[in-house]
């Protein structure tokens, strides 16, 4: 069982790391821009 999470875990993060630096500017860009929209 911990081998298994272990390993879901290490794949998961080999997975999501590439994933989080792609779409991370365009969250932070969208989160402006809905931020800015609900400001004014």
């Amino acid at each position: 069982m911990a081998k298994i999470n272990m390993a879901g875990y290490e794949a998961s993060i080999a997975v999501w790391i590439p994933l989080i630096v792609g779409l991370a500017p365009g969250l932070v860009y969208w989160f402006a821009i809905t931020g800015m929209r609900k400001r004014r």
